[in-house]
């Protein structure tokens, strides 16, 4: 068993709240869905990303302190929308050498940049760092190795851009966790340095869905279904191998990574894609703390404006990110 922090013992009430809500309108109705035999496709996922980007408008809104300025990334493959995210704090004291790399998650088909604000505006605020938010490709439009491909121009553009790579942290939530993971054996891959940090948020690091949790926590996560995510990861393999490193990094060699923190909740169905992930990490010498927090939904910390839970882990990133990169 790996070494776990857990910085909570329960979650409070508003928590509680959203826990409540989140069951009802987000994994019950999927599970309605599956029942009906409704099965992943370009359409559906296409459905879903716009109902997702209309539900999540609000989370496009920052505090006047915050600063977001739109840029564009040149790529093989043609341009790529981004946005630095950023406070006064980043100028101090020379923090504007140092520098995050933010992949946000949303299972590869769904969110953006702009929906994850709430999140990487509070870690440029905390970390004292600008934080380039990327939109790479996704799915229906775009498939497996898109997303892979656009995370390693980012990271070639901040290295053009004159940064050095001990300063910079990569991180992600989600599919932007697993993200995360396989562009860093694609960096060692390409024999470019490595960065300073990594940190993941509940990655979605096993797509070949044979994690414990899945079963273990199906009832207690209150958003997702073991099967509607074993379908999602089939769907993106297409005919790739579902246990290649680069499609579930939990599979992965670590050698060489920089030192990683993850973060979880106990009760969520990816739960032990980050201990499995830590445990493999661990083995291959590179230093990782994992923590997990006890009784909240999936990247909780998208959830910042309510719960203060999440402003409390993103705090955590932000020391972790000061302490390394």
């Amino acid at each position: 068993m790996t070494a776990i922090n857990r910085p909570i013992k329960r979650p409070g009430l508003r928590a509680a709240l959203l826990n409540a809500a989140l069951r009802k309108y987000v994994k019950e109705p999927a599970k309605r869905a599956e029942a009906r035999g409704l099965e992943v496709s370009d359409e559906l996922l296409a459905r879903g990303a716009r109902r997702t980007a209309k539900a999540m408008r609000r989370n496009e809104r920052v505090p006047a302190f915050v600063s977001v300025d739109p840029l564009v990334i040149p790529t093989p493959a043609g341009d790529m929308d981004a946005e630095w995210v950023y406070t006064a704090r980043a100028g101090e004291q020379g923090n504007d050498k140092h520098v995050i790399l933010y992949l946000h998650g949303g299972g590869y088909f769904m969110c953006s940049a702009a929906t994850h604000r709430p999140l990487t505006s509070r870690l440029a605020h905390g970390a004292r760092r600008r934080v380039l938010a990327i939109n790479y490709r996704q799915a229906p439009e775009h498939k497996f190795p898109a997303w892979l491909d656009d995370a390693v121009s980012a990271y070639r553009f901040l290295l053009a851009q004159g940064y050095d790579p001990k300063k910079i942290s990569i991180g992600g939530d989600s599919a932007g966790g697993n993200l995360t993971l396989i562009t860093l054996q694609q960096l060692r891959t390409e024999q470019l340095p490595m960065p300073g940090a990594a940190f993941c948020i509940s990655p979605w690091a096993c797509m070949a869905g044979e994690s414990e949790s899945l079963a273990r926590n199906a009832n207690r996560d209150v958003m997702f279904n073991p099967e509607g995510v074993r379908a999602l990861g089939r769907f993106h393999a297409q005919e790739s191998d579902l246990k290649h490193p680069l499609i579930s990094p939990v599979n992965a060699d670590y050698t060489g990574f920089p030192p990683m923190l993850i973060q979880a909740s106990s009760t969520e169905v990816l739960r032990d894609d980050s201990r499995r992930v830590a445990m493999k990490a661990r083995a291959d010498g590179v230093p990782v703390v994992l923590e997990e927090w006890h009784g909240l939904p999936h990247v909780f910390h998208l959830f910042a404006d309510f719960i203060p839970e999440a402003g409390k882990a993103i705090r955590t990133i932000s020391a972790f990110v000061q302490s390394h990169a």
